[in-house]
């Protein structure tokens, strides 16, 4: 996720409150879009490291003693499937795509935050808080 184009599109210029909100509509969808993709990278990944682990579980229960385990109990079958560096790697790559997720999800709330802000100020504008002394 880029943090500086987060940064730029959750900034508000009170001087420029017409063009702030004619953008909201398209800065939040251009962030909702990418959420979504993040949760489908996500549910992928989650897919992949489901599918490594049921074929390590197979490979080793074939032959438990290639992998070290004298007795091959479920214990010592999950033990050598969670150590193994194919699960590993997996496990990396869905711990990745589920903080990918997790941030692009804060990055459309932090667009539902700045649409209410943006009625906020306004509501302020139009009951001439920005006015100044009279």
């Amino acid at each position: 996720m880029d943090m500086i184009e987060l940064e730029f599109d959750k900034k508000i210029d009170p001087e420029d409150l017409d063009v702030e909100c004619l953008r909201i509509p398209e800065t939040y969808m251009k962030w909702a879009e990418r959420r979504v993709e993040a949760r489908s990278a996500m549910d992928e990944a989650e897919l992949r490291l489901e599918t490594v682990k049921a074929e390590l579980q197979i490979v080793i229960r074939k032959s438990p003693d290639e992998h070290g385990i004298d007795k091959p109990t479920e214990a010592a079958i999950n033990a050598a499937v969670s150590t193994h560096p194919r699960h590993l790697k997996a496990y990396e790559g869905y711990i990745r795509a589920r903080k990918e997720a997790a941030l692009l999800n804060e990055a459309v709330q932090t667009m539902e935050k700045k649409d209410a802000m943006l009625k906020l100020l306004v509501t302020l504008h139009g009951q001439a808080y920005f006015a100044g002394p009279s």
